[in-house]
């Protein structure tokens, strides 16, 4: 049986590494990824325009960071993220009684159709 050594430091990327080589990804757990990795990527990418340092090479987007992981496109990261966003717009819309305009299209699809 073949055995992955990981750091465990980085439990972030653990969690991730145990469940890669399973069913693909649904988007709420691409999602949860892209949340979660944020924050270290922004730091990152503040330090090294805090220093004056440029990115390594091969370096990209956050998005297109989790994609590869993920195995989705960066693209559809953010097409994810901004569908999330949307219905959890929705979400505390509905949870603090307010009406929504055109309730045969949600928020959700017009999240996505205006890209």
């Amino acid at each position: 049986m073949p055995v992955t050594e990981i750091d465990l430091d980085e439990v972030l990327r653990g969690e991730l590494a145990e469940n890669v080589e399973r069913k693909d990804f649904l988007p709420s757990e691409i999602e949860a990824i892209r949340r979660a990795m944020l924050p270290a990527e922004k730091a990152a990418a503040t330090s090294r325009k805090v220093s004056g340092r440029s990115a390594p090479a091969g370096a990209g987007e956050t998005r297109d960071k989790i994609g590869a992981i993920t195995g989705v496109s960066g693209r559809t990261v953010e097409k994810i993220a901004k569908v999330v966003e949307a219905a959890e717009r929705r979400r505390r819309d509905d949870a603090a009684g307010h009406a929504h305009q055109g309730s045969r299209d949600p928020p959700v699809r017009r999240a996505v159709e205006a890209d």
